[in-house]
């Protein structure tokens, strides 16, 4: 018994990456259009700890840019996420931020004056759901994480 546990096991673990890829960025989500993909392993010796996939987005009209990052595997970590804010300055000054769910999930949103806003979402264990822009709201922010995660 022990014999066929071992095989399966190896089998397993053959077939399998050591990540698996739940998600997807899809080419286009609603009015924006993928320009660009970047996929980058996380690699360190023979061990594979996943990947980090940057997908940058564009729209017409109006005119508008993002990127989305999607970090996957055991490389990745778990992004914090405290039950409330007792200070909702942000890291940078004239930056604050906010702690929500999106999809079932923690998530953080912080906003910068002279920066895109971020949305971080902890989709798993090992993924961590990222939208940076300056062309869109909290509330489509969260619109687009939701159907990404559908």
């Amino acid at each position: 018994m022990k014999r066929k546990i071992f095989f399966a096991l190896i089998i397993s673990l053959l077939l399998f990456p050591s990540h698996i890829q739940a998600l997807e960025l899809p080419d286009k989500i609603q009015e924006w259009h993928s320009v660009s993909e970047h996929v980058l392993p996380l690699i360190a010796g023979e061990k594979d700890f996943g990947r980090v996939v940057y997908k940058n987005y564009e729209r017409e009209s109006p005119k508008g840019y993002m990127q989305i990052i999607l970090t996957e595997g055991s490389g990745t970590g778990t992004l914090y996420v405290p039950e409330r804010v007792n200070d909702s300055k942000g890291v940078m000054p004239s930056s604050g931020y906010e702690i929500l769910r999106v999809s079932n999930h923690n998530c953080i949103i912080e906003h910068h004056e002279y920066m895109p806003f971020v949305l971080a979402v902890n989709v798993s264990k090992d993924i961590i759901l990222t939208i940076e822009t300056g062309s869109l709201d909290d509330e489509h922010m969260i619109e687009l994480a939701e159907e990404i995660l559908r």
